[in-house]
């Protein structure tokens, strides 16, 4: 499983990135993926990452997410 960034041109013209858990697998010999979560837009994952890694424990300090 990975992660995958797909930018999306909005009806204004402005571009967005979402990203999106993505899973390879095999069929009939054939790699192929499949979308497993979409997690939004890029910008907006990257004001939440350092309270994400808080609250999964990637991170020394041990404050508690509000």
């Amino acid at each position: 499983m990975y992660l995958r960034t797909v930018k999306v041109r909005s009806s204004n013209g402005t571009v967005n990135e979402y990203v999106r858990a993505v899973e390879a697998y095999r069929e009939n010999g054939k790699v192929k993926q499949r979308t497993i979560a979409e997690l939004g837009r890029k910008d907006l994952l990257a004001k939440v990452f350092p309270k994400l890694r808080r609250l999964f424990g990637g991170d020394s300090d041990t404050q508690t997410v509000t």
